[in-house]
């Protein structure tokens, strides 16, 4: 029975998470034009699967309106933006972004599903919670800092702490309005297609809106 729970454990998390991290590494460390080939093929296909959510939504429909028209706006520029900021502000910069916004994501799940006593917004995710946020904030913080050191990316400590810091927050708030339209859709995943990691757009809800939040700051030479 353990070895088929362990079997059970790597087939289901541990090989979608290597091929995650993986094909993240791959487009991260392509010249500029490639990356974007290989972002916009992940757009489309999480939006495949946002078109199929948005058919799942029965009723509701005018209160998913707004949700809705966000997600696709924030998934139509995201590989743009996403290579603006590889183009501008470097391999490192973009590392920075995808690796802080991922780990965010993780340890605000594992943190709030250990320590979550506190409801963030109860009626888009039951599951989301105040301790998970602030643990999201410290991962995605710490490697942010990792990177800046391994990257040698050129900014201020203290303005670094402050960009991160908003681009963690930038990423609740799109991983929220995926999480919405979930719930207006009555799923818990936005697919399968990556096992117990949920669907593609599952994966990249939060740094849709923190990489536009990155790219306006790069544009505008904050960072």
């Amino acid at each position: 029975m353990e070895t088929v729970a362990k079997n059970s454990l790597l087939t289901s998390r541990v090989l979608p998470g290597f091929w995650i991290v993986l094909t993240t590494v791959i487009i991260i460390v392509l010249p500029w034009q490639y990356s974007l080939v290989g972002l916009i093929a992940v757009a489309l296909v999480a939006g495949l699967e946002l078109g199929q959510m948005v058919a799942d939504i029965h009723s509701n429909k005018f209160k998913a309106r707004g949700p809705v028209l966000l997600e696709w706006l924030l998934l139509l520029q995201w590989p743009f933006a996403l290579t603006y900021i590889h183009y501008q502000a470097g391999t490192g910069v973009m590392a920075l972004v995808v690796f802080s916004i991922f780990l965010s994501d993780v340890c605000a799940f594992f943190g709030g599903k250990k320590f979550g006593r506190h409801k963030l917004a109860v009626k888009i995710s039951a599951g989301k919670t105040w301790e998970g946020v602030g643990f999201g904030l410290v991962g995605g913080v710490a490697v942010a800092f990792l990177a800046w050191q391994i990257f040698a990316v050129d900014i201020a400590a203290l303005s670094l702490l402050a960009f991160a810091v908003a681009m963690v927050l930038a990423g609740i708030i799109g991983d929220l309005n995926e999480s919405w339209i979930k719930r207006l859709a009555g799923i818990k995943d936005s697919s399968t297609l990556l096992r117990d990691h949920g669907g593609m757009l599952d994966r990249i809800d939060s740094l849709l809106s923190a990489s536009l939040l990155v790219a306006v700051l790069v544009f505008y030479k904050v960072i």
